[in-house]
C-alpha cells in the first residue's frame, strides 16, 4: 500500500469536523458550487499523524462535488 493511498485528514466545513480519506466521499453542508466543480479545504485540522495548532500549515484538501440536494453536498476526495 502506498503512504498516498492510507492519507486522512480532518477538515473543518461549516461548523463542522469531517474525517477524509482518498478516494472516500464525504457529506458536507452550507457550501457553494455545483456538481463537477472542484472544492479545496483550507482549513485541515488533521494530516495523517500531524495535528494542527489550530490548522496543519500549508494543508490543502481537494475534492470534487458529486451530487447535491436538498440537504446538502457529497464530495468524492481526491486530494488530502
Amino acid at each position: 500500500m502506498k503512504k498516498e493511498d492510507s492519507m486522512k485528514a480532518v477538515i473543518k466545513v461549516g461548523g463542522k469536523q469531517v474525517l477524509a480519506s482518498l478516494g472516500s466521499t464525504i457529506y458536507v453542508e452550507k457550501i457553494n458550487g455545483n456538481v463537477g466543480d472542484t472544492v479545496r479545504f483550507n482549513e485541515v485540522l488533521m494530516l495523517d499523524s500531524k495535528i494542527g495548532n489550530p490548522y496543519v500549515e500549508g494543508a490543502v484538501v481537494e475534492g470534487k462535488i458529486e451530487k447535491q440536494g436538498k440537504i446538502g453536498r457529497w464530495l468524492r476526495c481526491i486530494q488530502p
